[in-house]
């Protein structure tokens, strides 16, 4: 607290009445700092000597010209205070963790008109303080995602959902194919798997065929586009979608994107 007087005595010094700081609260991501500024009043006082002090060290520490460091999670306050009269001034610390990432349970999914499907969405680290995020649909004609990462088709075709943290706009994306019920993909599908990679892809894809096994490719509609006896399909002269690879007795999905 301060004075609004001042007070000279008889050796002609200029009593200190207050203090103030150029900042009353802040926050602090763990590792930074910030130069608190005391201002001695009145400005012309003879002793503007001041000490600091932080509630908290473990939380924020400070220095005697008054550089405030955070250290970890938690909230404390640094006191200046004169020398001439013990006058204070306080400012609230409050230190967090900063969000580095974001990652979602899928990087794309196949539905069916009207199907939902969650999305879990993972705050990195697990420990960050701030962990809201957005989501948003790059066509809510294709699919709609709600404020919790429900994700509902509502007509064929292929959209991005994209999830953002509040802090950083970090971001993490799941491509959906929306499908008829009636797909032929569903038809075609068997319970032998075949490994292909990358999946998803932008361009070619590769698979196990040491003996040169036809291999056969079809769209989300179940018609035949390709067949090769080679152990790669180059897809990057096909649209986004959901693609069927069959080698043999051995099916896989692989998404365009």
């Amino acid at each position: 607290m301060w004075k609004d007087f001042s007070t000279i005595i008889g050796d002609n010094s200029l009593l200190c009445v207050g203090v103030l700081l150029n900042k009353i609260a802040t926050t602090l991501v763990i590792g930074e700092t910030e130069q608190l500024i005391a201002t001695v009043l009145p400005t012309n006082a003879t002793n503007k000597a001041v000490t600091w002090n932080s509630t908290d060290i473990s939380v924020a520490t400070v220095s005697n010209a008054g550089l405030v460091t955070s250290v970890s999670v938690g909230i404390a306050t640094i006191t200046v205070t004169t020398e001439d009269g013990n006058y204070t001034a306080t400012c609230l610390i409050t230190v967090v963790r900063a969000v580095e990432g974001v990652q979602l349970n899928k990087t794309s999914d196949t539905l069916v008109i009207g199907e939902t499907e969650l999305l879990t969405a993972t705050v990195l680290p697990t420990n960050a303080t701030n962990k809201a995020v957005a989501w948003n649909s790059t066509d809510t004609n294709v699919a709609t995602v709600s404020d919790l990462g429900l994700v509902t088709g509502v007509s064929v075709g292929i959209a991005t959902i994209t999830v953002t943290t509040d802090d950083g706009n970090y971001t993490a994306t799941c491509l959906i194919t929306v499908i008829n019920r009636n797909s032929g993909v569903e038809v075609l599908q068997t319970t032998s798997s075949l490994h292909i990679y990358p999946n998803p892809t932008s361009d070619r894809v590769y698979f196990s065929n040491p003996d040169g096994t036809e291999a056969v490719l079809y769209n989300a509609q179940g018609k035949l586009l390709l067949r090769t006896r080679r152990d790669s399909i180059d897809l990057s002269s096909y649209p986004q979608s959901i693609y069927l690879i069959r080698v043999g007795a051995r099916t896989a999905k692989v998404v365009k994107h």
